[in-house]
């Protein structure tokens, strides 16, 4: 479909531009809902910079297997438990929807915590960005 290949393509484009985080904020659904989530309360909890460094390196990680497993053919299942899949009801797993309001629930307290430490689609444009 056209669609799909219309939002990958600004996906990657934007960050290009110097729009590095429109994409998380503005149309990925769910960094959207993490963002309005993070607006309820002002106090957040500290993450530590050591410890955002480890989350962020595990991030990276699961990226680069998921995509090793993607690339070898090996695996696609893995694309069936990304959250902002949780937006289509009627496809989405209660796995996945219980994981998505969790994670809402955590971007209260913390910054949008799916986007910065698990989302393969973040760190995708992150690579995109830092070249």
């Amino acid at each position: 479909s056209l669609l799909p290949a219309v939002v990958v393509g600004v996906a990657l484009g934007y960050p290009l531009f110097g729009r590095k985080q429109h994409y998380c904020t503005n149309l990925c659904p769910f960094g959207s809902a993490q963002e309005l989530c993070g607006r309820m309360n002002k106090r957040k909890w500290k993450v530590s910079p050591t410890l955002a460094r480890r989350l962020s390196t595990c991030r990276d990680l699961l990226w680069a297997g998921l995509t090793l497993l993607m690339l070898t053919g090996i695996s696609f299942r893995w694309m069936d438990y990304e959250l902002f899949i949780a937006f289509i009801f009627r496809s989405a797993s209660v796995v996945v929807i219980a994981l998505a309001v969790l994670t809402l629930l955590l971007s209260v307290f913390i910054t949008r915590p799916y986007c910065r430490f698990v989302c393969p689609t973040g760190t995708l444009l992150k690579i995109v960005e830092d070249n």
